[in-house]
């Protein structure tokens, strides 16, 4: 009886966060969608252009991690406040789009 109720147990979690990952998924993927900008990548292959924008991708990636974001803490007035936090994050996603842009990709 208790490896039933386990299994039940395990399928209706494993059921119930199936759309969750999906969603996300959809979310991330509709987020990071880039195509090449008009002209930029005359004398190249489709399948190198194809591997342009994966290390593109990647480079962004990377740069933008490099902004570093400040410590934040709600009870310590001597920390950042929420609103440059905010900012920060905002300035990490100007530069993803300002990196792939520079390397001749434009978000959809």
């Amino acid at each position: 009886m208790k490896k039933l109720f386990f299994c039940l147990s395990i399928l209706a979690i494993t059921a119930c966060a199936s759309p969750q990952l999906s969603l996300l998924k959809e979310s991330f993927e509709r987020e990071n969608q880039f195509i090449q900008i008009n002209n930029f990548f005359q004398d190249l292959s489709q399948e190198e252009i194809i591997f342009a924008k994966r290390k593109a991708l990647l480079t962004c990636e990377n740069e933008k991690r490099s902004v570093i974001l400040p410590d934040v803490d709600i009870n310590n007035t001597d920390m950042v406040s929420v609103e440059t936090y905010k900012n920060t994050i905002d300035a990490r996603k100007i530069l993803n789009k300002n990196c792939m842009e520079l390397k001749g990709f434009k978000r959809i």
